[in-house]
């Protein structure tokens, strides 16, 4: 009579290594969870995807390292807000005379640092032009 278990060890084993492999796996998504960046469930969503091909052939380390590049390079959600409160003070500061081509300079380099959407530009631009 043949037994299939595993010897006690060989589990024991299994375990640990699970136990310290998975929180590795999940570090990408654990990071963007804790910086509270709005990005964590597409960075979960793209490990969750690439761990078969990660199991089956050894690709889902792209994947896995694209969510730890994404997740570090995600701004944070205070990082966020505090981007759009400086551009709120920015706009509305009735500080010197500046003219609207400086303004819509400045709206531009918020846009191109990412503090700005596309569409909150168009329509920050064109409040300044009617004005």
């Amino acid at each position: 009579m043949h037994n299939n278990t595993l010897p006690i060890g060989t589990s024991i084993e299994i375990i640990s290594a699970l136990i310290c492999i998975v929180p590795i796996y999940f570090a990408p998504w654990i990071i963007a969870y804790i910086k509270k960046s709005p990005k964590h469930i597409a960075i979960l969503v793209l490990i969750l995807v690439s761990l078969p091909f990660d199991i089956l052939e050894g690709l889902g380390l792209l994947g896995w390292l694209a969510g730890l590049i994404w997740a570090l390079a995600t701004p944070s959600k205070e990082q966020l807000e505090k981007q759009r409160a400086a551009q709120t003070v920015i706009l509305n500061s009735p500080s010197e005379k500046v003219s609207v081509s400086d303004e819509i300079a400045k709206l531009l380099t918020l846009k191109e640092s990412g503090a700005l959407t596309d569409e909150e530009f168009q329509k920050q631009k064109t409040k300044l032009l009617a004005s």
